[in-house]
């Protein structure tokens, strides 16, 4: 998990990781949650917080929770 939370401290893209990732507390990336149900492990999404709100972000997420029918990205700050 480090080297890809590097690699987007470094931008070089986003990743979904487990919710475990946050701890490890890289500077400048922000792990948000997924919305709604995924099977047996939490997943959030690394990015850099400067580039949370970019809408190439929002595609992904977008992208991302289609493949969970029915649920939407959640907006969550941690």
């Amino acid at each position: 998990m480090q080297t890809i939370l590097s690699l987007v401290a470094s931008e070089m893209g986003v990743s979904i990781l487990p919710k475990s990732a946050a701890a490890l507390g890289i500077k400048d990336v922000a792990v948000r949650p997924l919305a709604g149900r995924w099977p047996q492990s939490e997943l959030g999404v690394a990015t850099l917080r400067s580039s949370a709100d970019e809408p190439r972000l929002r595609k992904f997420l977008t992208t991302a929770v289609q493949l969970q029918p029915g649920s939407a990205p959640s907006d969550e700050k941690k």
